[in-house]
């Protein structure tokens, strides 16, 4: 990529976390729209990478999952002649009807959950009731039974 379409780029990229809400996963204080991939630029993509994404790398490859996050897909973000980038759209939020599917999903999985922690509880009180107790005496009779 040539030195003038990097830095154009950059650029949209930059005005694209700035159109984003901090709350959303855009820079706290706005970046400066210069082009430069500095340290605030790399903070700026793993925060929104972390919000809108779930994970971060400060990287933003072409037709990778943080440029069609920040843009909604291919090329929104890049620059139009004048230089000035697409504003991009926000992420679509999911409904109530996703919200609850996923919410019964995980509640279905509570029960199964709670036992192997009950399970695991009752585990922990007897080996603490054995060492409590200390080593088994041989010549104690109701000790040595089952």
């Amino acid at each position: 990529m040539a030195g003038a379409t990097w830095r154009t780029t950059v650029k949209a990229i930059q005005s694209a976390l700035n159109a984003q809400d901090a709350a959303n996963g855009g820079p706290g204080v706005p970046l400066a729209v210069d082009g430069l991939v500095g340290p605030l630029t790399i903070a700026a993509i793993e925060k929104y990478q972390r919000r809108q994404l779930g994970w971060a790398d400060g990287r933003v490859d072409p037709d990778g999952p943080t440029i069609r996050a920040l843009g909604g897909g291919r090329g929104a973000v890049a620059p139009q002649e004048g230089g000035a980038a697409n504003v991009p759209q926000p992420q679509p939020k999911a409904t109530a009807a996703q919200n609850k599917a996923f919410i019964e999903r995980i509640g279905g999985l509570l029960p199964r959950a709670r036992h192997w922690i009950d399970t695991a509880q009752i585990k922990i009180d007897m080996a603490s009731d054995f060492l409590r107790r200390g080593p088994v005496n041989p010549k104690d009779p109701v000790s040595l039974a089952p």
